[in-house]
């Protein structure tokens, strides 16, 4: 990974006695140092929280996996989940994991809160801002539920403060309240037992509405998800994209690499005569269910749906990006 770029600079933080050294990706959230929120977060939790006895935590969308880290030595005996829907987050969060000898931290991919790997002592997370407000709210509802009688640690920009307090209503009890400039910081006591809100698990909670689109010469009907571009409009690329997928000579196998909404696989599967096995591939899980589900309402099996860690792409070099690409007849 670092030979290749991805990671772009290590930072260090003072925390619990000692120093927590983290590398840092540009392509992944705050690359250039931990951010405001993040900080002010775990200085909360040592504060209002240090001397609970957690068994069990969770640091929900790991990004670099700083929160997830951090509490690993506040409580070492703990075992300790980093999740994200970005394979680049989940590969960087298990470096920095075991950088920092957190033995007992694992990192996964996942959409959403990882319910069964519960229940949880303590979720904390620096929470998505451009998520959009209904997964932002079932995300919320989703770690109290996945946190009977534990502790939610959340960090959240200011204007969307009260989307978060009103998803917590009747699911947990709010105990503090932090205000920063730009961030409030909200720790909270999880009620004892809360049945988990619809579209607990994968999915679900992402889908937003359906939407028609004229592409490769068909009209193409999508379930749109929120969180990714591209909603409501072709965007440039794919329509520059347009006659190769209206094309005949792709050949029989077919990668399509960060297939957003889906729409270039929905669209090839519509042409007329063979239709090519279409796999779809990106670091980003959201994108590859969202895929997923559309080529199925159309009526398609997709060959495969990969969401590799960065390593198994880039791998040690050229040569392996060239293997890779190498089992398609035609990657767009």
């Amino acid at each position: 990974m670092r030979a290749h770029g991805l990671l772009h600079k290590r930072v260090v933080l003072p925390w619990a006695g000692g120093g927590l050294q983290f590398w840092l990706s540009q392509s992944l959230f705050s690359g250039d140092d931990i951010d405001t929120g993040t900080r002010a977060l775990l200085d909360t939790v040592a504060e209002r929280l240090g001397d609970l006895p957690v068994r069990r935590a969770l640091d929900l969308g790991s990004g670099s996996g700083v929160i997830g880290v951090a509490l690993s030595r506040l409580w070492p005996r703990a075992h300790v989940i980093l999740s994200d829907r970005d394979a680049l987050a989940v590969a960087v969060s298990a470096l920095n994991a075991r950088e920092n000898d957190g033995s007992r931290a694992t990192a996964i991919g996942c959409l959403g809160v990882p319910a069964a790997r519960g229940p949880f002592d303590l979720i904390a997370a620096n929470l998505p801002a451009k998520v959009g407000e209904p997964v932002l709210r079932l995300l919320v509802r989703q770690a109290a539920a996945a946190a009977p009688e534990g502790h939610l640690a959340l960090v959240v920009i200011r204007p969307r403060q009260d989307v978060v307090e009103r998803a917590l209503q009747g699911r947990a009890r709010i105990l503090h309240r932090r205000a920063l400039r730009a961030h409030t910081v909200l720790v909270a006591e999880a009620a004892a037992t809360m049945d988990p809100p619809p579209g607990q698990d994968g999915l679900a909670a992402y889908l937003r509405g359906d939407a028609e689109f004229r592409y490769g010469g068909h009209a193409v009907r999508l379930r749109t998800a929120w969180g990714l571009p591209d909603f409501d409009a072709v965007p440039y690329s794919l329509r520059a994209a347009e006659p190769l997928v209206c094309g005949s000579d792709l050949g029989p196998r077919v990668l399509i690499w960060n297939p957003g909404q889906g729409l270039t696989a929905c669209g090839l599967a519509a042409t007329g005569g063979a239709r090519p096995a279409i796999t779809v591939g990106s670091r980003d899980l959201l994108q590859i269910e969202t895929a997923r589900h559309n080529l199925r309402r159309n009526g398609v099996a997709a060959a495969g749906l990969h969401a590799p860690s960065i390593a198994d792409v880039t791998g040690p070099g050229p040569r392996c990006s060239a293997r890779f690409s190498a089992r398609y007849s035609a990657v767009v």
